[in-house]
Parts: structure tokens; C-alpha cells; sequence
């Protein structure tokens, strides 16, 4: 008798160890995840919490985004030094031309995108306010939040989307040279 319960007693716990959501949702590429935005190193592999169509899973990213450093003696670094870009391309700047730095600011309401396009010089982003997915050819998706700063991809076509509710502002500067265009847009 009592070896029958202690039977019961070890299926039982079996069963919901094995029944349990821990057990079986192991966070890789592809599996469910809950909060968006959400990253994680896994085996060496950068996910990221993404939502596609009415689903949320997470995606492989190639590195995450800098995190926002914080305020020393009244100074906040926002990026130093870095060699290169968010898709880890080698940072270069343009050889033809006078340099030339030029800056915006770009604000996207919920919803909106900038369209599809790149940059053929460095461009330096800082997130203002809201949340920024961009989405690169190769399918490689990012999402940037309110104080991350990045160099974006030099000669990728991407699109940016504020997927939330609150609008986007993105501070840029181009750092780049004279006939050298800061943004192609894809035709």
C-alpha cells in the first residue's frame, strides 16, 4: 500500500512538473515570450521579445542595443567610442567630398513609419521618447527604446514603425560629406 502511494505520489509530480509552462517554454528563437521589448542572452544568442501579427516570440537579434549609460558628475554618456554600427559593420566614413554634419529631429505618431530606405554615410541615433522597431533586410528586427543611442546601419535598407502609442522622437545626425545624400529611400 504504501509503495502504491508513493508511486502516485512520484507520477503526480511528474505530471506537473512535465504539465508546467517553465518546463516546456525554454526561451529560444521562435518560443512565446510575454513583454515586449524583453532581451535575453541565450547560448550565446541575442533574443529579443517581438510581436508578429497578434503574437509575441523571440526573435534573434545580432547584438543588443546599447544600454543608456548613466549620469556621472552632471555628464550623461549617451555612447563612447563605439567602432561599430547597431549591425555590427565596421564604422567608415565617406572618402569623396567635404565633410559635413547635419542634424534632426524625427518624430513619428502611433502607427507611423519612415518608409524604407538607407544611409550611405554614419548616422548617430538617440531615442527622445516612445518606442522605435525597425525592422532590417535580412529580417533582422530591433527595437530601441526612450535614452538608447545607436549607429545605424550604413547601406542596409530598413524601416522604422512606432508600434506604441505615444510618438517617436528620434534625434539624428548625419556625419557624412558634401554629395553624399544622408537618407536613399528605397524605390
Amino acid at each position: 500500500m504504501r509503495r502504491r502511494a508513493l508511486y502516485f505520489g512520484v507520477a503526480t509530480t511528474l505530471a506537473l512538473v512535465i504539465s508546467s509552462p517553465t518546463a516546456i517554454s525554454a526561451v529560444k528563437a521562435g518560443s512565446n515570450c510575454t513583454t515586449i521589448g524583453q532581451s535575453k542572452t541565450v547560448s550565446g544568442q541575442h533574443l529579443e521579445c517581438k510581436k508578429h501579427g497578434n503574437k509575441r516570440h523571440w526573435t534573434r537579434v545580432s547584438h543588443p542595443a546599447p544600454a543608456p549609460s548613466p549620469t556621472v558628475g552632471g555628464v550623461q554618456i549617451l555612447m563612447t567610442k563605439l567602432q561599430e554600427t547597431i549591425l555590427n559593420q565596421t564604422l567608415s566614413y565617406p572618402v569623396t567630398g567635404q565633410a559635413q554634419v547635419s542634424s534632426a529631429i524625427i518624430t513619428l505618431v502611433s502607427g507611423e513609419e519612415t518608409g524604407w530606405h538607407r544611409h550611405d554615410a554614419p548616422l548617430y541615433a538617440h531615442i527622445l521618447s516612445g518606442v522605435l522597431q525597425v525592422s532590417y533586410d535580412g529580417g533582422i528586427v530591433k527595437t530601441y527604446k526612450a535614452g538608447e543611442s545607436l549607429l545605424e546601419a550604413i547601406g542596409t535598407y530598413h524601416n522604422g514603425q512606432n508600434l506604441g502609442k505615444q510618438p517617436v522622437r528620434i534625434l539624428v545626425v548625419n556625419i557624412g560629406a558634401v554629395g553624399v545624400e544622408n537618407t536613399v529611400k528605397k524605390l
